[in-house]
């Protein structure tokens, strides 16, 4: 299995896309403490600092009018207004020419059994760059466990033929993956106590020619 890496510039804008998703997340984040508003309400011929927290109006009193409560108001718009601008440069930046990093038809939904084995699996998280060029935060199942889910489903005898060596395929493509790049990521069985002895016994059998990290043997 040859894996087709990505190219410098593929690189490239993974890098930059990844950093103005974070940068935005940071700044999505800080804005969320501005949520809101914050006015001036009379009730008895007096006036208060009001602190809305939603568009129903629900909130608290800050206090009558005066230097402080003045102070607080005007604080309070600056900040929300310079959130506004942290907020807007880097969505403005991903609004950076699309950045394709794969191609039409690389994913595809297919049915799932014994879905509980890979909802029991550690998790894994990435940041990746959608077909429309913006990031999104991924988050899926060990791709220890993908791996072993898909051979599994390679040998049960419902399984259709061409769906079958699609799944063997798919399996032994991110087991090699794993090995080659993902060298902390071991085929420990204690890591993969959600799936059955057998299943992963007869996983460690089919991927044994590929040069295995260390632990892949381990009880």
């Amino acid at each position: 299995m040859i894996f087709k890496e990505m190219t410098d510039n593929q690189r490239r804008v993974f890098i930059d896309t990844v950093q103005l998703h974070e940068a935005f997340v940071s700044a999505f984040n800080k804005n969320l403490s501005y949520r809101g508003g914050m006015h001036w309400k009379k009730s008895k011929s007096r006036e208060y600092l009001f602190r809305s927290r939603d568009r129903f109006g629900y909130g608290k009193s800050l206090g009558p009018r005066s230097p402080e409560t003045e102070k607080i108001l005007t604080e309070f718009q600056q900040n929300k207004q310079r959130g506004k601008k942290r907020l807007s440069a880097p969505k403005q930046l991903l609004k950076k020419e699309v950045g394709r990093m794969g191609g039409p038809g690389d994913l595809e939904a297919v049915e799932i059994r014994n879905l509980q084995w890979l909802i029991s699996s550690p998790k894994f998280s990435q940041v990746v760059i959608g077909d429309d060029g913006y990031p999104a935060p991924l988050v899926v199942p060990d791709p220890r466990a993908f791996a072993l889910h898909k051979l599994w489903l390679s040998e049960q005898a419902d399984r259709e033929p061409v769906k079958k060596q699609r799944d063997c395929d798919q399996g032994l493509a991110v087991a090699q993956l794993i090995i080659q790049y993902l060298p902390n990521y071991h085929f420990k069985t204690s890591d993969l106590r959600m799936f059955p002895k057998d299943v992963v016994r007869r996983a460690k059998e089919r991927i044994s020619y590929i040069d295995l990290p260390v632990g892949i043997n381990e009880k």
